[in-house]
């Protein structure tokens, strides 16, 4: 019984551990070059990565007025392809 009590709670931890919201580091490209970093949560949608990306200063001044499209792999890149 004491066996299955240990697994039990173990399962327990690392699903919980697996569970918690982490900030990630995701790097920025502008046309494939690496223009900056953002420090996100690890489940925030693509639409909450671009805005954060956006309030960068830095990522304005290569993006500016100009038309782009949005790649972004999860918790992985954000890229932005200036037209």
């Amino acid at each position: 019984m004491s066996k299955y009590l240990i697994i039990l709670l173990i399962l327990t931890f690392f699903t919980s551990c697996a569970e918690e919201d982490k900030e990630i580091i995701i790097p920025v490209q502008v046309n494939g070059k690496m223009r900056g970093t953002i420090v996100i949560s690890s489940s925030a949608t693509k639409e909450e990565v671009e805005k954060k990306a956006l309030s960068s200063e830095k990522i304005k001044q290569y993006i500016g007025g100009k038309n782009y499209t949005v790649i972004y792999v999860s918790g992985k890149i954000l890229n932005f392809v200036v037209r």
